[in-house]
């Protein structure tokens, strides 16, 4: 990694000097406050941060590959001038944990109790099937892509593919390291700068989801409870339980929000997720109440406000979720 001189800025605050990285770039939200987030294609895959909280330093998720995260731990080193004390994992999910094992063994890996389960369980068999399995899939997906006729479809997809094509030559070297400290509902740490909150409020986009909120200045980093811009990926046919997760999150008067996958956010675009979350779940109730069946409901078009929103394949998988909640709920 090197030190390249740029000028950027978020609310007004301006840095002469911040790390780069090929696979994210650097903002500042506040003294001490980065959000890291992440280049498309490059092996990153999601956005993560960085916290100075005084005397320790902070990083929330770890990407999807070690290189991504060595440039991560580089960089929180460089800006706080002392090695990470904690990383924070916000779920399971394969593209905020495989950068674990790059931090010292001294740092201290939190996640609530059952994300370090599903840690321990799906993301071992996970980096198991695709050690037998990534090279042939990506194979596939190749030959896939290269028969879509929509342009943007095709140039999303080949980022998602490269950025797997990163995992597939980091998993010779990928060891899985489990979180050592766990928690249920919130867990504050105090710093002699600044005190954070992890906070957990049940499971929307997995079955366990926190993140992490600075009182002081009103910075949230949300993992993937929140996406800024983009369609959004489910593992529970839960979709109420994001909802209500995030109308307790908007309680919080978020100034600035670091999404999961996306652009960097405001408060505002907790709102706008929470909303289109409502309208997906409205329109498989929709077509379950007309006796429509799940494969008609991942046929529904995309409502126009969001057509714009990259991920669009994401929408059909989503409303098939809705619709299997609304079937549940109603036997």
């Amino acid at each position: 990694m090197k030190i390249k001189r740029r000028r950027s800025s978020i609310m007004d605050i301006t840095s002469d000097a911040l790390p780069s990285s090929s696979h994210f770039h650097l903002k500042q939200l506040a003294d001490g406050v980065y959000a890291a987030m992440s280049r498309e294609g490059s092996g990153s895959m999601s956005n993560a941060g960085i916290v100075d909280l005084g005397d320790r330093t902070l990083v929330f998720d770890t990407f999807l590959s070690p290189t991504a995260a060595q440039d991560l731990r580089n960089a929180a080193e460089q800006l706080t001038g002392r090695p990470v004390s904690y990383v924070v994992n916000s779920h399971h999910d394969v593209d905020h944990i495989y950068g674990n094992q790059v931090f010292p063994p001294a740092t201290t890996i939190i996640a609530t109790t059952q994300t370090r389960d599903l840690i321990a369980t799906r993301g071992a068999e996970f980096l198991a099937w695709a050690q037998e399995n990534l090279a042939e899939d990506l194979r596939t997906e190749e030959k896939r892509i290269k028969e879509l006729t929509d342009l943007s479809q095709r140039e999303e997809a080949a980022l998602v593919l490269a950025s797997n094509h990163v995992l597939l030559s980091s998993l010779p070297a990928i060891t899985l390291r489990v979180p050592n400290l766990t928690f249920e509902h919130k867990l504050i740490l105090h710093g002699s700068r600044r005190s954070v909150e992890l906070l957990c409020y049940g499971g929307g986009h997995t079955p366990s989801d926190s993140f992490l909120y600075l009182p002081k200045e009103r910075i949230a980093f949300m993992g993937d409870l929140l996406f800024v811009g983009m369609h959004a990926s489910i593992w529970q046919d839960n979709p109420q339980s994001w909802i209500d997760i995030l109308a307790r999150a908007e309680a919080l008067a978020v100034q600035v929000a670091v999404p999961g996958h996306g652009t960097l956010g405001t408060g505002e675009h907790v709102t706008i997720f929470r909303d289109y979350l409502c309208s997906v779940q409205e329109i498989a109730l929709a077509v379950h109440r007309r006796g429509g069946s799940e494969d008609e409901a991942a046929q529904e078009a995309i409502p126009a406000c969001y057509a714009s929103w990259k991920g669009a394949a994401l929408f059909a998988e989503l409303m098939r979720s809705c619709y299997r909640a609304c079937a549940k709920s109603t036997v």
